[in-house]
Protein backbone atom coordinates (compact mmCIF):
# COMPACT_ATOMS: atom_id res chain seq x y z
CA UNK A 1 0.00 0.00 0.00
CA UNK A 2 1.60 3.59 -0.70
CA UNK A 3 1.87 5.89 1.68
CA UNK A 4 -0.41 8.70 2.62
CA UNK A 5 0.44 11.65 0.73
CA UNK A 6 1.20 14.62 2.83
CA UNK A 7 -1.49 16.87 3.89
CA UNK A 8 -0.39 19.62 1.96
CA UNK A 9 -0.03 17.52 -1.51
CA UNK A 10 -3.58 16.78 -0.40
CA UNK A 11 -4.66 19.97 -0.23
CA UNK A 12 -3.10 21.66 -3.31
CA UNK A 13 -5.07 18.64 -5.00
CA UNK A 14 -8.29 19.73 -4.18
CA UNK A 15 -7.40 23.14 -4.68
CA UNK A 16 -6.19 22.21 -8.14
CA UNK A 17 -2.41 23.30 -7.92
CA UNK A 18 -0.60 19.71 -7.46
CA UNK A 19 2.05 19.33 -10.41
CA UNK A 20 1.85 16.45 -12.54
CA UNK A 21 3.88 13.65 -10.33
CA UNK A 22 1.84 14.86 -7.54
CA UNK A 23 -1.74 14.52 -9.13
CA UNK A 24 -0.49 10.86 -9.74
CA UNK A 25 0.41 9.57 -6.52
CA UNK A 26 -3.25 10.93 -5.12
CA UNK A 27 -5.00 9.68 -7.36
CA UNK A 28 -2.53 5.74 -7.27
CA UNK A 29 -3.53 6.64 -4.05
CA UNK A 30 -7.50 7.10 -4.18
CA UNK A 31 -7.64 3.95 -6.26
CA UNK A 32 -6.58 1.50 -3.48
CA UNK A 33 -9.23 2.05 -1.02
CA UNK A 34 -12.80 4.09 -0.26
CA UNK A 35 -10.89 4.98 3.32
CA UNK A 36 -8.60 7.28 1.48
CA UNK A 37 -11.33 9.27 -0.03
CA UNK A 38 -12.72 9.97 3.71
CA UNK A 39 -9.30 10.84 4.02
CA UNK A 40 -9.36 13.39 1.12
CA UNK A 41 -12.82 14.56 2.18
CA UNK A 42 -11.80 14.88 6.07
CA UNK A 43 -9.24 17.66 4.60
CA UNK A 44 -11.85 19.30 2.25
CA UNK A 45 -13.76 19.70 5.68
CA UNK A 46 -10.53 20.88 7.22
CA UNK A 47 -10.27 23.64 4.22
CA UNK A 48 -13.75 25.27 4.26
CA UNK A 49 -13.13 25.71 8.16
CA UNK A 50 -10.17 27.40 7.68
CA UNK A 51 -9.03 30.41 5.20
CA UNK A 52 -5.08 29.95 5.12
CA UNK A 53 -2.93 32.38 4.42
CA UNK A 54 -0.84 31.09 1.41
CA UNK A 55 -3.32 30.57 -0.99
CA UNK A 56 -2.48 32.36 -4.32
CA UNK A 57 -6.34 33.24 -5.59
CA UNK A 58 -4.97 33.94 -9.04
CA UNK A 59 -3.02 30.86 -8.94
CA UNK A 60 -6.35 29.39 -8.25
CA UNK A 61 -8.60 30.66 -10.13
CA UNK A 62 -6.63 30.31 -13.37
CA UNK A 63 -6.60 26.28 -12.73
CA UNK A 64 -10.12 26.69 -12.24
CA UNK A 65 -10.64 28.40 -15.46
CA UNK A 66 -8.44 25.32 -17.43
CA UNK A 67 -10.58 22.68 -15.66
CA UNK A 68 -13.81 25.03 -16.61
CA UNK A 69 -12.57 24.82 -20.37
CA UNK A 70 -11.42 21.04 -20.42
CA UNK A 71 -15.30 20.39 -20.33
CA UNK A 72 -16.28 16.73 -20.53
CA UNK A 73 -13.06 15.77 -21.92
CA UNK A 74 -10.91 16.45 -18.81
CA UNK A 75 -12.73 17.06 -15.48
CA UNK A 76 -9.68 17.67 -13.03
CA UNK A 77 -8.21 14.67 -14.63
CA UNK A 78 -9.59 12.13 -17.00
CA UNK A 79 -10.62 8.57 -15.84
CA UNK A 80 -8.38 6.11 -16.14
CA UNK A 81 -10.03 3.01 -18.09
CA UNK A 82 -9.38 0.32 -15.47
CA UNK A 83 -8.03 2.12 -12.72
CA UNK A 84 -10.38 5.09 -11.90
CA UNK A 85 -13.81 3.46 -12.37
CA UNK A 86 -14.10 2.36 -8.59
CA UNK A 87 -17.25 3.99 -7.35
CA UNK A 88 -14.83 5.60 -4.61
CA UNK A 89 -12.26 6.70 -7.05
CA UNK A 90 -15.57 8.71 -9.30
CA UNK A 91 -16.74 9.78 -5.68
CA UNK A 92 -12.99 11.50 -5.24
CA UNK A 93 -12.72 13.27 -8.71
CA UNK A 94 -16.68 14.44 -8.33
CA UNK A 95 -15.78 16.13 -5.06
CA UNK A 96 -12.87 17.50 -5.99
CA UNK A 97 -14.82 19.39 -8.78
CA UNK A 98 -17.54 20.81 -6.87
CA UNK A 99 -15.57 22.15 -4.45
CA UNK A 100 -13.13 23.87 -7.08
CA UNK A 101 -16.15 24.64 -8.64
CA UNK A 102 -17.73 26.24 -5.83
CA UNK A 103 -14.31 27.84 -5.00
CA UNK A 104 -14.20 29.95 -8.50
CA UNK A 105 -17.95 31.22 -7.45
CA UNK A 106 -16.74 32.85 -4.60
CA UNK A 107 -13.75 34.59 -5.96
CA UNK A 108 -16.33 35.99 -8.67
CA UNK A 109 -18.34 37.27 -5.81
CA UNK A 110 -15.65 38.46 -4.08
CA UNK A 111 -14.43 40.44 -7.46
CA UNK A 112 -17.91 41.62 -7.89
CA UNK A 113 -18.16 43.17 -4.04
CA UNK A 114 -14.90 44.94 -4.86
CA UNK A 115 -15.43 45.94 -8.04
CA UNK A 116 -18.63 47.65 -7.43
CA UNK A 117 -19.69 47.66 -3.99
CA UNK A 118 -23.31 48.25 -3.04
CA UNK A 119 -24.18 51.35 -0.69
CA UNK A 120 -25.43 50.49 2.39
CA UNK A 121 -29.16 51.09 3.06
CA UNK A 122 -29.90 53.44 6.05
CA UNK A 123 -32.30 52.47 8.41
CA UNK A 124 -35.50 54.16 8.79
CA UNK A 125 -36.83 55.63 11.80
CA UNK A 126 -41.33 55.88 11.63
CA UNK A 127 -43.61 58.12 12.94
CA UNK A 128 -46.87 57.26 13.46
CA UNK A 129 -49.84 59.37 14.84
CA UNK A 130 -53.28 58.70 15.94
CA UNK A 131 -56.59 60.10 14.18
CA UNK A 132 -57.27 63.33 16.18
CA UNK A 133 -53.37 64.41 16.85
CA UNK A 134 -51.24 66.55 14.43
CA UNK A 135 -47.27 66.99 14.16
CA UNK A 136 -44.54 68.68 12.63
CA UNK A 137 -40.77 67.77 11.99
CA UNK A 138 -38.46 69.89 11.53
CA UNK A 139 -35.23 68.13 9.03
CA UNK A 140 -31.23 69.56 9.45
CA UNK A 141 -31.51 70.57 5.55
CA UNK A 142 -34.67 73.00 6.87
CA UNK A 143 -37.42 71.35 5.02
CA UNK A 144 -40.11 71.20 7.24
CA UNK A 145 -43.00 68.40 7.25
CA UNK A 146 -46.80 68.51 9.18
CA UNK A 147 -47.97 65.38 9.29
CA UNK A 148 -51.81 64.79 9.91
CA UNK A 149 -53.68 62.43 12.20
CA UNK A 150 -53.90 58.80 11.49
CA UNK A 151 -50.97 58.97 9.00
CA UNK A 152 -47.32 57.91 9.00
CA UNK A 153 -43.95 59.20 8.15
CA UNK A 154 -40.45 57.03 7.43
CA UNK A 155 -37.56 59.08 7.08
CA UNK A 156 -33.63 58.23 7.75
CA UNK A 157 -31.71 59.73 10.75
CA UNK A 158 -29.57 61.84 8.07
CA UNK A 159 -30.37 62.43 4.36
CA UNK A 160 -28.25 60.96 1.25
CA UNK A 161 -25.68 62.82 -0.41
CA UNK A 162 -27.98 63.04 -3.14
CA UNK A 163 -31.33 62.53 -2.31
CA UNK A 164 -33.72 63.62 0.54
CA UNK A 165 -36.26 60.77 0.31
CA UNK A 166 -39.37 59.76 2.85
CA UNK A 167 -42.08 57.58 2.86
CA UNK A 168 -45.49 58.05 3.65
CA UNK A 169 -49.13 56.47 4.37
CA UNK A 170 -51.45 59.13 5.61
CA UNK A 171 -51.65 63.02 4.88
CA UNK A 172 -49.04 65.57 5.38
CA UNK A 173 -47.73 68.87 4.35
CA UNK A 174 -44.21 69.50 3.06
CA UNK A 175 -42.35 72.69 2.81
CA UNK A 176 -39.41 71.76 1.45
CA UNK A 177 -35.95 73.01 1.62
CA UNK A 178 -34.18 74.57 -1.64
CA UNK A 179 -31.37 72.18 -2.74
CA UNK A 180 -31.15 71.36 -6.24
CA UNK A 181 -28.31 69.01 -5.81
CA UNK A 182 -30.20 66.79 -3.71
CA UNK A 183 -34.12 65.93 -4.76
CA UNK A 184 -36.83 65.47 -2.16
CA UNK A 185 -38.58 62.51 -2.83
CA UNK A 186 -42.23 61.84 -1.08
CA UNK A 187 -42.94 57.44 -1.88
CA UNK A 188 -46.53 57.14 -0.98
CA UNK A 189 -48.40 54.28 -2.45
CA UNK A 190 -47.19 53.45 -6.46
CA UNK A 191 -46.60 56.88 -6.91
CA UNK A 192 -43.13 59.28 -6.00
CA UNK A 193 -43.26 62.64 -6.04
CA UNK A 194 -40.36 64.92 -6.76
CA UNK A 195 -38.81 67.77 -6.03
CA UNK A 196 -36.55 70.46 -5.70
CA UNK A 197 -37.51 72.81 -3.31
CA UNK A 198 -41.19 73.79 -2.66
CA UNK A 199 -44.69 73.66 -1.21
CA UNK A 200 -47.55 70.98 -1.20
CA UNK A 201 -50.18 69.25 0.27
CA UNK A 202 -50.50 65.14 -0.24
CA UNK A 203 -52.64 63.15 0.99
CA UNK A 204 -52.83 59.20 0.95
CA UNK A 205 -55.12 57.78 3.73
CA UNK A 206 -54.92 53.08 3.11
CA UNK A 207 -59.06 53.57 3.43
CA UNK A 208 -59.62 55.78 0.53
CA UNK A 209 -59.57 54.73 -3.24
CA UNK A 210 -57.70 57.68 -3.96
CA UNK A 211 -54.81 59.88 -2.93
CA UNK A 212 -54.46 63.20 -3.95
CA UNK A 213 -51.07 65.73 -4.43
CA UNK A 214 -51.78 69.64 -4.19
CA UNK A 215 -48.86 72.27 -5.06
CA UNK A 216 -48.76 75.52 -2.74
CA UNK A 217 -45.60 76.86 -4.15
CA UNK A 218 -42.98 76.12 -6.69
CA UNK A 219 -43.12 72.88 -8.83
CA UNK A 220 -43.88 69.24 -8.25
CA UNK A 221 -43.11 65.84 -11.02
CA UNK A 222 -45.20 63.04 -9.83
CA UNK A 223 -44.49 59.43 -11.54
CA UNK A 224 -46.28 56.56 -11.18
CA UNK A 225 -44.34 53.62 -9.72
CA UNK A 226 -46.70 51.02 -11.91
CA UNK A 227 -45.47 52.18 -15.09
CA UNK A 228 -43.43 50.34 -17.30
CA UNK A 229 -40.26 52.72 -17.11
CA UNK A 230 -40.59 55.51 -14.58
CA UNK A 231 -37.14 56.98 -15.81
CA UNK A 232 -39.38 58.27 -19.08
CA UNK A 233 -40.22 61.99 -18.90
CA UNK A 234 -43.83 61.32 -21.05
CA UNK A 235 -44.72 58.92 -17.73
CA UNK A 236 -44.41 62.18 -15.34
CA UNK A 237 -46.52 64.98 -14.61
CA UNK A 238 -45.53 68.04 -13.19
CA UNK A 239 -47.92 70.52 -11.18
CA UNK A 240 -47.34 74.22 -10.42
CA UNK A 241 -48.88 76.33 -7.92
CA UNK A 242 -52.41 75.70 -7.54
CA UNK A 243 -52.91 72.62 -9.59
CA UNK A 244 -53.64 69.23 -8.04
CA UNK A 245 -53.48 65.89 -9.13
CA UNK A 246 -55.86 62.53 -8.14
CA UNK A 247 -54.61 59.24 -8.45
CA UNK A 248 -56.15 55.45 -8.08
CA UNK A 249 -54.52 53.84 -5.25
CA UNK A 250 -52.66 51.66 -8.02
CA UNK A 251 -50.54 54.45 -9.69
CA UNK A 252 -53.08 55.10 -12.24
CA UNK A 253 -53.66 59.19 -13.07
CA UNK A 254 -57.45 59.46 -12.30
CA UNK A 255 -57.69 63.53 -13.08
CA UNK A 256 -55.87 66.89 -13.00
CA UNK A 257 -57.20 70.12 -12.09
CA UNK A 258 -56.13 73.64 -11.39
CA UNK A 259 -57.85 76.51 -8.99
CA UNK A 260 -58.34 77.07 -5.40
CA UNK A 261 -56.69 74.65 -3.28
CA UNK A 262 -57.32 75.90 0.18
CA UNK A 263 -59.52 72.97 1.42
CA UNK A 264 -56.85 70.77 0.45
CA UNK A 265 -54.71 72.34 3.18
CA UNK A 266 -56.78 74.14 5.49
CA UNK A 267 -56.16 71.63 8.24
CA UNK A 268 -52.33 72.28 8.58
CA UNK A 269 -54.11 75.83 10.25
CA UNK A 270 -56.42 73.84 12.26
CA UNK A 271 -59.46 74.96 9.62
CA UNK A 272 -61.92 72.22 8.49
CA UNK A 273 -63.57 73.25 5.38
CA UNK A 274 -66.24 70.58 3.49
CA UNK A 275 -67.50 72.14 0.26
CA UNK A 276 -70.45 70.39 -1.30
CA UNK A 277 -69.15 67.02 -0.35
CA UNK A 278 -71.13 63.72 1.17
CA UNK A 279 -72.10 63.29 4.23
CA UNK A 280 -70.07 59.89 4.39
CA UNK A 281 -66.94 61.87 3.50
CA UNK A 282 -67.72 64.68 5.72
CA UNK A 283 -67.89 61.69 8.57
CA UNK A 284 -64.39 60.47 7.57
CA UNK A 285 -62.77 63.55 8.00
CA UNK A 286 -64.29 64.13 11.11
CA UNK A 287 -62.74 60.94 12.26
CA UNK A 288 -59.63 61.60 11.65
CA UNK A 289 -60.14 65.06 12.79
CA UNK A 290 -61.47 64.34 16.03
CA UNK A 291 -59.80 60.39 16.84
CA UNK A 292 -63.27 59.71 16.71
CA UNK A 293 -65.66 56.54 14.72
CA UNK A 294 -68.77 57.83 13.02
CA UNK A 295 -71.50 55.22 12.46
CA UNK A 296 -74.24 57.59 10.03
CA UNK A 297 -77.97 55.35 9.64
CA UNK A 298 -79.19 55.51 5.98
CA UNK A 299 -78.37 55.92 2.55
CA UNK A 300 -80.16 58.76 1.91
CA UNK A 301 -78.23 60.57 4.60
CA UNK A 302 -75.13 59.00 3.66
CA UNK A 303 -75.41 61.04 0.53
CA UNK A 304 -76.64 63.86 1.58
CA UNK A 305 -74.30 67.29 0.90
CA UNK A 306 -73.14 69.51 3.15
CA UNK A 307 -70.78 73.11 3.21
CA UNK A 308 -69.01 74.42 6.44
CA UNK A 309 -66.01 75.86 7.78
CA UNK A 310 -65.12 75.07 11.20
CA UNK A 311 -61.70 76.77 13.01
CA UNK A 312 -61.10 74.93 16.38
CA UNK A 313 -64.26 73.87 17.08
CA UNK A 314 -65.24 71.27 19.45
CA UNK A 315 -66.63 67.60 17.76
CA UNK A 316 -69.98 68.92 19.92
CA UNK A 317 -69.69 72.34 17.86
CA UNK A 318 -69.65 70.92 14.30
CA UNK A 319 -72.16 68.21 15.23
CA UNK A 320 -74.50 70.99 16.38
CA UNK A 321 -73.51 73.09 13.20
CA UNK A 322 -74.91 69.75 10.80
CA UNK A 323 -77.61 69.31 12.77
CA UNK A 324 -78.82 72.43 11.94
CA UNK A 325 -78.36 71.81 8.51
CA UNK A 326 -79.40 68.38 8.10
CA UNK A 327 -81.72 67.93 10.73
CA UNK A 328 -80.14 65.13 12.72
CA UNK A 329 -80.02 63.20 15.49
CA UNK A 330 -77.04 62.03 17.43
CA UNK A 331 -75.65 60.45 20.57
CA UNK A 332 -72.10 60.12 21.67
CA UNK A 333 -70.83 57.17 23.94
CA UNK A 334 -67.23 55.89 24.48
CA UNK A 335 -66.16 58.26 21.50
CA UNK A 336 -68.83 56.75 19.00
CA UNK A 337 -70.80 58.79 17.59
CA UNK A 338 -74.22 57.65 15.60
CA UNK A 339 -76.08 59.79 13.57
CA UNK A 340 -79.70 59.40 12.37
CA UNK A 341 -82.45 61.41 10.65
CA UNK A 342 -84.22 63.40 13.11
CA UNK A 343 -87.83 61.91 13.79
CA UNK A 344 -89.66 65.23 13.50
Amino acid sequence: MKEIPKKQILINYLLGLCTQNELDQVEGWLDESPEHVQILEQVLREIRLTKPPELNKTHIKRSVFQHIEAGNQERIRPLKPNKHNNSWAVKAVAMVSVFIIALSLTFNIESTKTAAPQPEKLPLQQRNLAYGQTSTFRFSDGSVITLNGGSSLKFPEQFEKDKREVYLEGEAYFDIAPDKNRPFLVHVGNTTTRVLGTSFNIKAYDNDKEMQIAVVEGKVGVTSNSAPSTKNPEEQIVLEKNQWATYHRSGTLVEQGEGDIWEQIAWKDQVLIFNNKPFSEVAKMLERWYGTEIIIKGKELKDAKLKGKHKSMSLEQVLQSIQFVLGIEYTIEDQVVTIQASEK
